[in-house]
């Protein structure tokens, strides 16, 4: 009787280390809960410094955009002398002779182009003086942890990461700088690239101090930022909203469909 009872003893002991290893196996088979994260509406494509090279002279002089407000001094005509503002067309309108396309000039270019101008106007000797008065055509965004986020106005034609992110007001205890952004936005491929600000702002390497050009973004995240490549999903996506609208016009306006 006492046998029987030891043999029942093992089996219950034998079920139980059973259930508990086939607990384990189907905690060890069952996938664990896998965080959503939010693509990119347009998949980034990540470069490398051989793909983006810093080989521009950014102290080239600045072209006129649309918005930009230059100044014409004229000593000869004080009525040219005015300050006028570069319409979406990329012209001014100066009195009594008309529009005058001025869009992607420097200063000096513009001031030459003045004097034949001028010249078929009647006046003798002309010597325009024109300078820029506000830029407003050109920006980068700098976004995320610095202390004045947001779009950051060009002085000239390029401008370098180093340069936005001082104008942005230097970068805040919680940024990841190690993890920083730069992003070229595109319709279809837009181009994002990781640097080190750290070495850039603080090392004096300049390894990563890229060449940004109007509508580039640098995003410095948060060093608790769990879903990077969401925020840039958020920041690409009103490019696509853009490019969608434009399509969709561009559908509607084709005369195969709108028979």
């Amino acid at each position: 009787m006492g046998v029987n009872w030891l043999k029942m003893g093992q089996r219950g002991c034998l079920l139980v280390v059973m259930v508990c290893l086939a607990g384990c196996l189907r905690m060890e088979i069952m996938p664990l809960p896998v965080e959503e994260t939010t693509r990119p509406i347009a998949e980034p494509r990540m470069l490398s410094q051989l793909d983006l090279p810093l080989d521009i002279d950014t102290t080239q002089p600045y072209r006129v955009g649309p918005r930009d407000v230059i100044r014409i001094d004229e000593r000869r005509d004080p009525e040219i002398t005015n300050e006028y503002i570069v319409t979406a067309e990329g012209y001014i309108l100066v009195p009594f002779i008309g529009p005058i396309k001025v869009q992607d000039m420097t200063t000096d270019e513009i001031a030459q182009m003045l004097v034949g101008v001028l010249r078929e106007y009647g006046i003798r000797d002309p010597d325009p003086r024109v300078g820029i008065q506000e830029y407003n055509s050109k920006v980068v965004y700098v976004l995320g942890q610095v202390n004045n986020p947001g779009p950051v106005v060009m002085n000239a034609d390029v401008l370098t990461v180093q340069q936005a992110v001082v104008a942005a007001g230097f970068p805040t205890p919680d940024a990841a700088l190690k993890k920083t952004r730069v992003i070229k936005p595109d319709l279809h491929h837009p181009v994002v690239r990781q640097v080190s600000l750290d070495q850039v702002l603080f090392e004096g390497r300049m390894e990563d101090n890229m060449v940004l050009r109007p509508g580039d973004y640098v995003y410095v995240p948060s060093k608790y930022n769990v879903n990077l490549a969401g925020a840039i999903g958020e920041l690409l996506r009103p490019v696509q909203e853009v490019g969608n609208l434009y399509y969709r016009a561009m559908f509607f306006q084709d005369d195969r469909y709108s028979r």
